[in-house]
């Protein structure tokens, strides 16, 4: 939109919180204001974005980070992050601690798994997705989960997983060991293992 009032800092943090804004020195009252002229949207209670923004492809991820959920992208979405398959999944995979509940809003299309300690912290990895900081599982972590939820992704989709990620060496054997044990899932993925190495 042409002569946008909204600050070129807020504007470049994508989505945005409240308390994002009130650090620039941008009331809540101007924020309200901003909204019933249209030029913000209120995507998730108290995350906005301006409203000539593209969204990006982290987008989603971009407002449960700023919502502050607790989430690990997981399964078919840290799949893809990590180059591991040929799924374009439609919504975002992330796994939350079991006995929260899966983050719902406007715009957002989440699949929501669930884990105990300590699988749910294990693996995790801190990456930086086009100025979004997530939680990404590991190859290794991703892989083994993928057998865990073998039910809800299918047995052919970790299977691709698990020969995408030893031909592009993104991880050894004692890592994915190291996170079947984490996961019980050792004796599950051993023929599958033992068929990769013979």
């Amino acid at each position: 939109m042409k002569n946008n009032p909204v600050p070129e800092e807020l504007r470049n943090l994508g989505t945005f919180r409240t308390k994002d804004a009130e650090a620039l020195g941008i009331s809540r009252q101007r924020l309200r204001n901003w909204l019933a002229l249209g030029l913000l949207l209120d995507e998730a209670r108290g995350v906005y974005q301006t409203a000539d923004a593209e969204p990006g492809k982290y987008f989603q991820m971009g407002v449960l980070v700023a919502r502050g959920v607790p989430f690990v992208v997981s399964l078919l979405s840290a799949l893809r992050i990590h180059g591991l398959t040929t799924q374009l999944p439609s919504s975002l995979w992330i796994t939350v601690p079991h006995g929260r509940h899966c983050p719902v809003g406007s715009g957002l299309h989440t699949v929501c798994c669930y884990q105990s300690e300590p699988a749910y912290s294990t693996g995790v990895l801190e990456m930086d997705l086009d100025g979004i900081k997530a939680k990404v599982y590991s190859p290794a972590k991703t892989v083994v989960d993928c057998f865990k939820f073998r039910r809800k992704i299918g047995l052919d989709v970790a299977m691709e997983a698990l020969r995408d990620g030893w031909r592009k060496r993104a991880f050894t054997i004692p890592e994915l060991d190291a996170m079947a044990d984490v996961c019980r899932m050792r004796s599950t993925m051993r023929p599958y293992v033992e068929g990769l190495l013979s």
